[in-house]
């Protein structure tokens, strides 16, 4: 902090303002006295502090009721306040504080602790504004990023459509001229144009969910409905893994979205079967203390406690041992955990490296 920060003192005793004020300002300090809450407060209205000095116990308002009204005001709300006073009982202290002072001084003070004090609560202060200033121009910066993608994204809808639909007409057309490589060749533009195409998708439906743009509409609705139609879609995207639905033996309702709620376990399952390893995924529902939960289980290298957090983060990337050469937009994940969390659900992952993971999402049963 500068040597020009401005500091409000407020004492109703003359001889205190003038201590004060010459203690503060042979600091290099600019100083502004004030003899009661009232005036103390047109002068922070005129010209905000960096830091207040305010006495307990005045005619007319109160510092505590000085404080309250500081704390009202947006402008001012941040500002640190040290309160002064003669009282050295706790109970004081304690209300004062939890009004919002940061700190206590008690009457008679010492020059040297007064420094002390107010150089610490200033530098403190003057770092709590530079954080606040970073994390605006972060925010900022992240809107830009995200009006630049959003607008990126917009623009390859439509050429992505035109590869992929002009791709599987020429391998249409073509399949009994071209030799089987050139049948791949033409499978494979097919085939990522598809994959880029669900990209796109997926990162405008986070941005949508993100912005609260994406409707979402809860009834109630059995579950298991919902996942025999999962069932029946996600085997031809099985990488050869085996799909075990352990299906309950009754219905099992819970307030959702049946529409977004498929996608989240699509979105599971599919991401099941990347690092299933050749093994099983399980899929199953169960009743569990007032929710309803789905888990999806697969027998893959795991994932490490550090990364189960951050994996439904957006453009999150777990780690090689669990990548084993499968990349992923990291956008999966994410979208579930926002779809979830719009309907009154929750979601997690529980794993141990090297004995797989089980995602679970949880609705309310109503």
């Amino acid at each position: 902090m500068t040597d020009t920060s401005l500091i409000l003192i407020v004492d109703d005793v003359p001889e205190n303002l003038k201590a004060l004020s010459g203690i503060l300002t042979a600091e290099g300090y600019d100083v502004r006295p004030a003899p009661n809450g009232e005036l103390a407060l047109k002068a922070a209205d005129a010209l905000t502090p960096d830091l207040i000095l305010l006495d307990v116990e005045m005619p007319g308002m109160s510092g505590f009721e000085v404080i309250t009204a500081l704390k009202a005001r947006p402008k001012l709300s941040k500002i640190p306040v040290l309160f002064l006073s003669g009282r050295t009982d706790l109970e004081s202290k304690v209300e004062g504080l939890g009004l919002g002072a940061v700190d206590y001084i008690t009457k008679p003070f010492n020059a040297q602790e007064v420094i002390a004090r107010v150089r610490t609560h200033l530098s403190v202060f003057e770092l709590s504004r530079k954080i606040e200033r970073q994390r605006d121009e972060l925010m900022e910066l992240e809107a830009h990023r995200d009006a630049l993608t959003n607008m990126i994204v917009h623009d390859l809808r439509s050429p992505l459509n035109v590869l992929q639909v002009n791709g599987q007409l020429l391998a249409d057309e073509l399949a009994e001229v071209v030799n089987a490589d050139q049948r791949g060749m033409i499978a494979d533009i097919v085939d990522g144009a598809a994959r880029l195409t669900d990209i796109v998708a997926t990162l405008l439906d986070v941005h949508r969910m993100e912005a609260g743009e994406l409707p979402v509409e809860c009834i109630q609705a059995d579950v298991t409905d919902i996942l025999a139609g999962v069932v029946d879609r996600v085997q031809a995207i099985s990488n050869g893994a085996e799909l075990v639905y352990v299906q309950p033996s009754s219905a099992m309702f819970a307030e959702l979205d049946p529409a977004l709620s498929e996608r989240i376990f699509e979105n599971l399952v599919s991401n099941a079967f990347k690092y299933a390893g050749g093994g099983a995924v399980t899929l199953q529902c169960r009743a569990v203390d007032g929710w309803t939960r789905v888990e999806v289980s697969d027998e893959g290298p795991g994932i490490p406690s550090e990364w189960q957090e951050r994996i439904f983060e957006k453009f999150a990337q777990v780690d090689a041992s669990r990548q084993a050469g499968r990349r992923s937009t990291g956008l999966g994940l994410a979208f579930c955990k926002l779809a979830a969390e719009a309907q009154g659900a929750r979601i997690g992952v529980e794993s141990e490296p090297g004995h797989g993971a089980t995602f679970w999402v949880e609705f309310p049963s109503g």
